[in-house]
């Protein structure tokens, strides 16, 4: 193989499990989802009965990272702030850092390479950047875990600062679930 096939199956290489941890994590967060809420579905159940039973059993948000976008847009808008807007890559390089502490179960501002916030950012050719933040958590336990992390962050003086920092105007949220049921968060903040 020549040079470029090379780092190109490499590359690949490197984006299976990624992708894997990406499914794995969306099929965690629902059976979580029935699991938390004590509840089953039955195979004769309908699609337009589906939306029906969400919409009175679910117990969290079905759209955490968008709840999470929602409720610091709302602390901001209280404090007279500007709305932050979404970014596909933040929320990536978010989902990317919560992925990686969820597979390897530790909470940090570093990825398992060492690499912390900016070095991340530079990796990822999409992003352009002034400055940049990062809010990380992690919960088990909570009906809404989503909104569990969003007080956490209120109630600390350094993520509360990057939810109302006036520099940033964009976002993104990343959430991943280990194994044993535990919810990892993070929000990047970003200054162009």
């Amino acid at each position: 193989m020549r040079k470029e096939q090379l780092r190109e199956f490499d590359a690949l290489l490197k984006a299976i499990p990624i992708l894997f941890c990406r499914y794995l994590n969306l099929a965690v967060m629902v059976l979580l989802m029935f699991v938390n809420n004590n509840a089953s579905l039955n195979a004769a159940d309908s699609p337009s009965s589906l939306s029906s039973w969400f919409g009175t059993h679910l117990s969290f948000d079905p759209n955490p990272e968008q709840a999470i976008l929602v409720a610091v847009n709302r602390l901001r808008a209280n404090k007279g702030l500007s709305e932050l807007k979404f970014s596909e890559a933040a929320r990536e390089t978010a989902r990317e850092q919560s992925m990686t502490m969820a597979q390897h179960r530790y909470l940090a501002h570093k990825d398992f390479l060492g690499r912390d916030l900016k070095e991340r950012l530079i990796s990822n050719p999409s992003l352009h950047f002034r400055a940049a933040g990062e809010n990380i958590a992690r919960n088990k336990g909570f009906s809404n875990p989503a909104t569990e992390a969003v007080d956490g962050w209120v109630n600390s003086p350094g993520h509360l600062a990057n939810m109302l920092d006036i520099r940033f105007s964009e976002t993104g949220v990343g959430i991943a679930v280990d194994s044993e049921g535990t919810f990892y968060f993070a929000q990047i903040f970003l200054s162009k």
